[in-house]
């Protein structure tokens, strides 16, 4: 009874033979449109304007690169050192290349409205975003407003897991929890859309023939054998596309007659078009972006092209990017931003009319601009220049040196002169002095880097410690030994310059085993170690700053 009823809405499956853990059952059955068509991912795939729409916003938001920034008070600043960097910029797992993942991941948003990904810390301590299938996992609003995700695994059993384990994306939702799927909505256009290739197929298999009866004299009636033979004759005559135009013969005063209308008639290709325009609708992609070109002109599809960009791909960037920063940062000062500016760029020389309109206006810099169309920068190019007709209001030639109302400044000041001349050493110590100030923001980024990536870490295993404490404490010291070489890589290029700049040297080994030391309480019994990780958020990063200040600025290593 239940495999009979299934077998009619998903054709060409039988329930009764599915195990409890066959995917049948995490498949969606798919919503019947109004022609009798149960719409689905995989067949609605099939449809030309489908594909061409999923595999447009797919490409498109796929191909973009995706980079973490920290913001340092007013300005932000590339943050690639920063450990997620990696993962969405680089590698989001160990067998998918980033656009792979991200192609994959809008695919699943176009198709179900929903992407989910398992966030796991590998045993390098590198954080791992593994995709799930949305049609196995279930979505619930616990007491505590958390929201729990349920896997259900090939293998038959499921897990439960909180909202800090998984990275989701949703599309649009109208509960807050899960995303709609624009299938469920465009049922309708895509269900008339396959029924109209199903025919269009039928038809050229059957001969491209008009739909027609075929008459006999009354006096000869067929018997119901001979109908048969003569219909079965027919078809292998005339049906295929390969038979199409063949003359029938046809005998004992029988006459052929057109039956209801032809496809010109019917309008099929303008049924196909408008089918196809109603899906463009739904996925909010302009038409001439799919291969409908029939409105689209030159001096309209740049526009339309900008329009994509803005209306469309944005608001799915915006969605990526929030959903990043809410699941996957900790720091407030760090978040990720998918850099669609690239697809807004135009043509070579209106390109560089603006940027040269940007440079002479002193609002963009040189190296700004070469960094936009990905070219090496230029030893001073990240000074912004000033016209000589521009000077602050009031201002006057004694004031800027630029030209103005003379009068209006104030005149220039001489320097003091110094009689006294520093020795080398008091020049050596205002030179680290000076140092001093701008590494003490290098060490202080470079501390909080260091304390995440620990605390991050860490606490993939902290809920371990408790339940087989020599097992934990033989993993810990590998995961600090590990650590101990990502601290040495990251004050590396911290210690040359600060030896280029005041001609003292430090040791990055010496460093990091010192930052490492202080971790004797975690290896301690009966050490609670999430609180100790909890408190750490707090303390950890400063505590590292000041260690490193201490050595670089107090002591010469």
């Amino acid at each position: 009874m239940i495999a009979t009823a299934l077998s009619s809405i998903v054709p060409g499956r039988h329930a009764a033979t599915q195990g409890p853990d066959s995917n049948f059952w995490y498949h969606p059955v798919g919503s019947a449109s109004s022609a009798g068509i149960a719409v689905k991912p995989d067949n609605a795939m099939a449809v030309s304007a489908v594909f061409a729409c999923v595999r447009l916003l797919a490409e498109s938001l796929g191909s973009l690169p995706w980079r973490v920034y920290k913001r340092n008070g007013e300005r932000k600043e590339l943050a690639q050192d920063y450990y997620l960097w990696k993962t969405l910029h680089d590698r989001p797992n160990s067998w998918q290349t980033p656009i792979e993942w991200r192609e994959m991941g809008m695919a699943h948003l176009a198709l179900r409205g929903n992407f989910y990904n398992q966030i796991v810390i590998n045993d390098l301590g590198e954080t791992e975003l593994i995709p799930m299938n949305p049609d196995r996992v279930k979505v619930r609003m616990q007491s505590n407003r958390r929201v729990q995700y349920q896997l259900q695994r090939a293998a038959g059993d499921s897990v439960i897991l909180d909202q800090a384990q998984v990275f989701h994306v949703r599309g649009m939702s109208t509960d807050g929890l899960v995303g709609v799927s624009v299938l469920e909505f465009a049922r309708n256009a895509i269900g008339s859309a396959i029924a109209q290739e199903t025919h269009g197929a039928s038809l050229f298999k059957n001969g491209g023939l008009p739909t027609f009866w075929i008459s006999r004299p009354a006096e000869r009636k067929f018997t119901q054998q001979a109908r048969d033979n003569f219909r079965a004759g027919w078809r292998k005559l005339h049906g295929g596309p390969e038979n199409a135009g063949s003359p029938p013969i046809l005998e004992d005063d029988m006459e052929l007659h057109e039956l209801g209308l032809s496809n010109r008639d019917s309008q099929w290709i303008e049924s196909q078009n408008f089918s196809g325009l109603q899906i463009c609708r739904f996925f909010r992609v302009a038409p001439h972006l799919v291969g409908f070109l029939d409105r689209a002109t030159f001096s309209n599809i740049e526009q339309q092209s900008i329009e994509f960009v803005t209306y469309t791909l944005a608001p799915w960037a915006v969605r990526w990017e929030q959903s990043a920063d809410l699941s996957l940062f900790d720091d407030p000062a760090y978040y990720s931003k998918l850099a669609v500016e690239a697809l807004l760029r135009g043509d070579m020389t209106s390109r560089y009319t603006s940027y040269n309109i940007g440079v002479q206006g002193g609002w963009l810099t040189r190296n700004e601009v070469r960094e936009l169309e990905d070219m090496n920068p230029l030893e001073g190019g990240d000074v912004a220049l000033e016209p000589l007709n521009m000077q602050p209001a009031g201002g006057g030639p004694d004031q800027n040196e630029q030209g103005g109302q003379s009068g209006k400044g104030k005149p220039k000041q001489k320097p003091a002169e110094d009689d006294d001349e520093p020795t080398a050493y008091e020049k050596r110590k205002q030179k680290k002095k000076a140092a001093e100030a701008s590494f003490a923001v290098l060490l202080n980024d470079a501390a909080a880097r260091m304390a995440a990536t620990e605390i991050h870490g860490m606490g993939a295993r902290a809920a371990k410690a408790s339940e087989d404490r020599e097992k934990w404490n033989q993993w810990a010291v590998g995961f600090y030994a590990k650590h101990q070489a990502y601290i040495v890589k990251t004050l590396d290029p911290i210690c040359t310059a600060w030896l280029a700049q005041t001609g003292e040297k430090c040791d990055p080994n010496t460093l990091a085993a010192s930052v490492v030391a202080p971790i004797g309480p975690i290896f301690e019994a009966g050490a609670d170690i999430p609180g100790l990780l909890e408190g750490w958020k707090l303390t950890r990063a400063t505590e590292l700053a000041t260690t490193l200040k201490e050595r670089f600025f107090d002591e010469t290593l």
